[in-house]
């Protein structure tokens, strides 16, 4: 999941499609949302100027089904700020941060998000 967060800020601030869903399991809802926010990016011809988002605290949670891990986190939106196609800032995201539940399953030979959802 650190991973996800990591390719997460990466492709916010140099938006690919793509990169995202290699990571993912097929239902991931938080997961489809970032794609829809990279592909808007790309539309509007936009980019992050900093690192969007932070993962922090991260503790196993127990009771996960075999194949999955349950962890307990908060998600940060750091406050970065959207730029045009020439660098000028146009929208800045609030600083928040959330408690989150994130779900991770093995698919494929790899740990993969399969959601992240409001504790």
């Amino acid at each position: 999941m650190e991973y996800y967060y990591a390719q997460l800020n990466a492709v916010l601030r140099e938006p690919a499609t793509g990169v995202l869903s290699a990571l993912v399991v097929d239902v991931c809802e938080f997961c489809e949302k970032n794609e829809r926010r990279v592909a808007d990016l790309l539309d509007g011809r936009g980019r992050y100027d900093s690192k969007v988002v932070a993962l922090r605290g991260v503790r196993p949670l127990f009771g996960a089904p075999q194949g999955q891990e349950y962890y307990s986190a908060e998600s940060a939106q750091l406050g970065a700020w959207i730029l045009d196609s020439t660098g000028k800032r146009i929208q800045q995201d609030r600083k928040i941060s959330i408690p989150v539940t994130i779900v991770v399953t093995w698919s494929e030979g790899r740990w993969k998000m399969y959601g992240a959802e409001r504790a």
